[in-house]
Formats: structure tokens, C-alpha cells, sequence
């Protein structure tokens, strides 16, 4: 197992801060004639942000936002590209997060003790980012006040605003793959002059990710679709979905399926869902449920499969229903929505072992809904444990692919359609078996008496003509 960050713990996360800070104060002389900059990331086409280095300074686009940012050294702001939304002067050592899906990366850096101001706590699900919550060291974005927001450099949001201070993180677009969302700490770091950090790290993330999907390469591929219940934006109108996007669709492929994707998505009668899942052999439900456990009778109930199971949904039979729930805060919030996107690698992990259960010993976040599997509970108690945020248990060379058999997380036989016919037809055989075998016993039992009474009547008719004949 490799455990890449050096420090955890509240003090330790305080302490690598300190150290990016007084890095990039060294590094940023602001001399326009030498390289500021030695640490520099590549980024893949696919990640939908680009970074480019001059001597003194560094131009970061987020290209999903159609955005683009400067980041300086010395006291001199550059002034040139004119595109630019807004220049930040290096360090950065205070920042506001309003989007808690880049917590985890923040995390991973260690970067978490720069954030002074902070969405909702109860959003968040990262250990040592709750306990920054408890000990006073961020401010809920409701309770802010203009002392509060005063030293702050960079705000950093999911979405584009006018505000020259704010910075769109867009990581948890599902226009991303698995491996373009991880890619995204290269963007924050770009901000903290930690590239080498990061590319260290997604560095780890691609070898274990790419070692999943190479496993799966040669398998024969079942099908996975996502399922998710809604209300239509304009009408407040139920909606059941079949989530396809580029995400999803790319994680399963990797995962050794392929990925239930009808023409209609999202439909506002249950029948049309059940139609565009039939072909299901696994069902992953998004559903956001407000920290309720939502289970497989639930489930039903939800879909439209109380009244009358489809024979061909061989999910629906073997019980094959799952949820990302196993890893939530105190609140509820579930930890997928957060840390999956840093850590694709476990999350492909997980999918796999969905279908093949002995892939791995344990599940991260996913748990049959026919289960009773315990959450775990990810609390500020629990920061400077081992995270899964930063430990990489190594990918099985040789992995058991053994398919699932039926329902449920223990891998017992399940009954699918097909083996419920082969039941029935089964006992009815057993039973006229049974039924002839009776038949012909009583045959033979009345045979057997019948012939013990004629050879019961010629005794005692040879007895009476022995008494005639003594007379």
C-alpha cells in the first residue's frame, strides 16, 4: 500500500500548508528573466482546462466556464493577456470554497487550513475538513461577515459568476471522464504552486485506474444502468431517468460492461421506465434520498415494481440493485458525490466488484439496497486516520472474476427468471413422480391383499372338506 501524503491530522494538514505557502514565496521573486515556475503540469486534452507558463507568470483557462485566470509573482501585475478575468498575486493563503466537491482535492494537497470561508458544514463529508469546521478555523458562507471575507484572495465556485474574486472549479462536470475529473487537482494546484504534487498524485490515480480497466479487457460485458427519480425543473413533475452521461457511460465500459442507454432518458410514467431498463443486469440508483436509506422494497416502490415484477429484468430478480451509500457524513450527505471524482481508481474498483465480488475485499461506497451492510460514518474524529483520499492498496495482478451469482452482498444463489421456471417445472415433475409412484404402490398393496384372501379362502376351504371327508 502507498500512502502519498506525508502529514494528516489537523496540525500536520496546517503544517504542509505552511510549507506550499513558504514554497511559493521562495519560488516567486517576480524576476521577469528567470523561470519561477520549475514545477509544471501537462494537461490532457480532455481535462477542459488548459495552463501555460511565462517566466513570471501563469495563465489558467477553465474552458467549461469559458474563463481565464492570471497568477503573478513580485509586486508587478503583468499586463498582458487582455483576456484574462482577474490576476492573483502569489501566495495564495486564503481562499473561500462555495463548491464542497473540491474539498477532496484541496484535502489531498493539504490544503484545507488556507480556506477561511466555506459552504453549508453540513455538506461536507471530508474528515479533516469538518474538524477546520469545529474548531472555528472556517466560517459557514451564511454566517460570513465583511471582517471574514476580508482576507480573502480567491473564492472558488462551480459555476461562472461575474465577481472578478471568483474562480469556477468545474471537476464534477459529467461532460468529464473518470480520469478528466481526476485530473482536476493539477488545476487547483496550479493556484498553490503544488504542480509537483499534484502530478504526483494522478500519476498513482491513472497506473491503478489503468490497471482496473486492463483487468476487465477480456470479460464477457453485462449491462449496468443508472437509475434516478426526480421532478421535472418547469412543472414540478415526476420524472424516472436513465442516467447516460459521458461519466457514467465511460466508467462502466471500463468496468468490463456496457451501459443501459435508451433512446428517452428520462420518462414520466414508471411502465416507460421499466421498459428502458428491462435489459438490465445491474441497476445503480442515484437517487438523492436526504440521508434516508433507501432499500430494495423502497426501491420498488419508487420504480413502479411493486404491482407486477418484468420477466426479463434480471436485476429486479436477483436483487441486484445498488446505491453509492456506504461512506456518508453525520448529516447524510453521501461521500460518492464528493470524493469519487479525486479518486476514479476506487470508485472502478467498486463497480467491478459489483459484478465480480471477489475482485476486492471491500467496498468504498457501494452497497446492495437487499443488504444491511453498516455506513460509514466519515466525521472530523476520523481526520489523521487512514484516508482513502491518499492510501493506494495495489491493483490484483491475477484477479478472481468470478461472476455474481444472485442477490444480495454475500454472493448467494440468486433466482432469476429463468431459474424460477426451472424450479417449477422441476416440482411439478417431482410431484407426478411422486403422484405414479403412490399410483402403483396402492396397485400392488391391493394385489398383495387380494391375493392373501383367496389363498386365506382355499385354506379354510381345504380345512372344511378334511372335517367332511373325518365325518
Amino acid at each position: 500500500m502507498v500512502r502519498l501524503a506525508p502529514f494528516f491530522g489537523r496540525a500536520g494538514l496546517a503544517s504542509l500548508a505552511l510549507v506550499a505557502v513558504a514554497r511559493a514565496d521562495l519560488l516567486c521573486s517576480g524576476d521577469p528573466d528567470s523561470d519561477n515556475f520549475p514545477d509544471k503540469v501537462s494537461v490532457g486534452n480532455g481535462a477542459n482546462f488548459t495552463v501555460t507558463y511565462s517566466n513570471n507568470y501563469k495563465i489558467v483557462t477553465n474552458q467549461l466556464a469559458d474563463e481565464t485566470y492570471g497568477l503573478y509573482c513580485g509586486d508587478k501585475k503583468p499586463s498582458a493577456p487582455d483576456h484574462v478575468k482577474n490576476w492573483y498575486k502569489l501566495p495564495i493563503n486564503s481562499t473561500a470554497v462555495l463548491d464542497y466537491t473540491l474539498f477532496p482535492y484541496l484535502e489531498v494537497l493539504g490544503l484545507t487550513p488556507a480556506v477561511r470561508i466555506a459552504d453549508d458544514r453540513l455538506n461536507v463529508t471530508t474528515p479533516c475538513t469538518q474538524s477546520l469546521f469545529n474548531d472555528g478555523s472556517i466560517v459557514a458562507y451564511q454566517n460570513a461577515t465583511a471582517d471574514d471575507w476580508a482576507p480573502v484572495q480567491v473564492a472558488f465556485d462551480n459555476s461562472f459568476s461575474n465577481d472578478t474574486n471568483y474562480v469556477a472549479f468545474s471537476a464534477s462536470d459529467d461532460r468529464l471522464g473518470p480520469l478528466e475529473r481526476a485530473e482536476w487537482i493539477k488545476y487547483v494546484a496550479v493556484f498553490f504552486n503544488m504542480e509537483a504534487n499534484a502530478t504526483e498524485f494522478y500519476q498513482h490515480v491513472t497506473n491503478q485506474y489503468s490497471c482496473h480497466r486492463n483487468n476487465l479487457a477480456k470479460v464477457d460485458r453485462q449491462q449496468i444502468a443508472y437509475s434516478q427519480y426526480s421532478h421535472a425543473a418547469d412543472t414540478g413533475a415526476p420524472l424516472w431517468t436513465v442516467n447516460t452521461s459521458p461519466y457514467y457511460d465511460e466508467l462502466t465500459t471500463d468496468a468490463g460492461a456496457h451501459i443501459v442507454s435508451p433512446p428517452i432518458t428520462a420518462v414520466n410514467s414508471t411502465a416507460a421506465f421499466r421498459t428502458n431498463v428491462q435489459t438490465a443486469d445491474y441497476m445503480i440508483d442515484l437517487t438523492p434520498t436526504n440521508g434516508d436509506r433507501l432499500d430494495f422494497s423502497a426501491w420498488k416502490s419508487l420504480f413502479g415494481y411493486s404491482t407486477k415484477p418484468d420477466k426479463d429484468s434480471a436485476f429486479y430478480f436477483n436483487k441486484q440493485v445498488w446505491r453509492p451509500d456506504l461512506r456518508r457524513n453525520a448529516a447524510g450527505n453521501l461521500d460518492w458525490v464528493q470524493s469519487s471524482a479525486v479518486r476514479p481508481d476506487l470508485a472502478l474498483a467498486d463497480l467491478i466488484t459489483v459484478q465480480y465480488p471477489k475482485y476486492q475485499d471491500d467496498l468504498v461506497w457501494f452497497e446492495n439496497t437487499s443488504g444491511d451492510a453498516d455506513f460509514t460514518t466519515s466525521g472530523p474524529g476520523s481526520c489523521g486516520a487512514k484516508s482513502i483520499l491518499t492510501d493506494f492498496t495495489k491493483c490484483p495482478a491475477s484477479p478472481d472474476l468470478t461472476p455474481r451469482k444472485g442477490k444480495g452482498d454475500d454472493d448467494s444463489d440468486g433466482l432469476g427468471a429463468g431459474a424460477i421456471v426451472g424450479i417449477v417445472i422441476g416440482v411439478v415433475a417431482a410431484l407426478l413422480l411422486a403422484a405414479y409412484v403412490y399410483v402403483q404402490l396402492a396397485r400392488r398393496r391391493r394385489r398383495q391383499r387380494l391375493q392373501e384372501f383367496i389363498n386365506l379362502r382355499n385354506r379354510h376351504s381345504g380345512e372344511m372338506d378334511d372335517q367332511r371327508e373325518a365325518m
